[in-house]
């Protein structure tokens, strides 16, 4: 547990892993059933719930996975009171560290619970926008390679990168309208003349639907690499079967004439010293005819 104490109330940063922390949470401000079960298991989806003397707020945080290659939802709890303001997650967040930093270097002081609120969901926000630069720069790469003709070594790779897309989108979706939802309700459990920066709000909900906007492009983009892959992959499969029917068609003529030249009634003409270049002759002659057949038809 952390603790920090500002002039009008004090911010507690809890592990909900650690029962400890949610039994000393419990005795400062008597949360509620509901409450301290959600804490203790994490829900799947972003939400707002209201209690008669303070409101919880559940949020997701894309936390990425080096060694599998995932983005995990990781849950942050914030619980607002009059007086006290409460993070619970059960994973390092990076964002909050550099807060404290920040804080216990004396960079940043806040005059109530909602100022804080802002200041973690836009810091939050905008530490997205770092995982989301390296999906777009995984995506350039993707296009270099399919254009080497590595289409067949990117198809794992496209399928990694669209489920980064997907992850990003299903985290963050529900964002906006948990975090406006919040704010309208607020004012209910703060005195009246509670001060929210308007700007504030405002940048929030701008890097909001700037963030959503980047996770659409990198879905329509993804798509569309990997469907160029696809049809790449689909043209180099009909070129390799043409040329395969091609060699068979060619060469299957050629063989039966030479299984009919060794057939006991042999031709006159193989009986003489030239019958290896007539039979030679032939065959190129059968081949190359057919060839120029298939040209004419543009078969190949």
């Amino acid at each position: 547990m952390r603790k920090i104490k500002f002039e009008n109330f004090v911010w507690i940063d809890i592990n909900q892993n650690l029962e400890d922390d949610i039994e000393i949470l419990n005795g400062i401000m008597n949360i509620d059933e509901s409450t301290e079960t959600f804490l203790r298991s994490p829900i799947h989806l972003q939400r707002l719930e209201e209690f008669p003397k303070y409101m919880a707020v559940v949020l997701k945080y894309p936390l990425y996975d080096k060694d599998k290659r995932k983005n995990w939802a990781i849950e942050l709890d914030i619980i607002m009171k009059e007086g006290i303001f409460v993070t619970a997650h059960s994973e390092e967040l990076f964002f909050l560290n550099d807060i404290f930093n920040n804080l216990n270097n004396h960079n940043l002081n806040f005059k109530s619970p909602i100022s804080l609120y802002l200041h973690i969901i836009e810091n939050m926000l905008h530490s997205c926008l770092t995982p989301l630069n390296r999906i777009a720069e995984k995506i350039d790469f993707i296009e270099e390679e399919i254009f080497r003709g590595k289409e067949r070594d990117m198809i794992s790779e496209i399928s990694v990168i669209k489920r980064d897309v997907l992850d990003f989108r299903k985290i963050l979706r529900l964002h906006k309208s948990t975090i406006d939802s919040s704010l309208k309700v607020a004012p209910r459990y703060f005195e009246s003349d509670l001060d929210i920066d308007n700007k504030q709000v405002y940048d929030i909900s701008s890097i909001n639907i700037h963030i959503w906007n980047i996770t659409e492009n990198l879905k329509e983009s993804i798509e569309a690499f990997d469907d160029t892959n696809q049809t790449l992959l689909s043209y180099k499969l009909n070129q390799n079967i043409k040329a395969m029917t091609f060699f068979s068609t060619t060469i299957a003529p050629a063989a039966l004439f030479v299984s009919l030249m060794n057939m006991n009634s042999v031709p006159n003409i193989l009986k003489t010293q030239y019958s290896f270049y007539f039979v030679l002759f032939s065959i190129f002659l059968l081949t190359y005819g057919l060839y120029l057949y298939f040209k004419k038809k543009e078969i190949i």
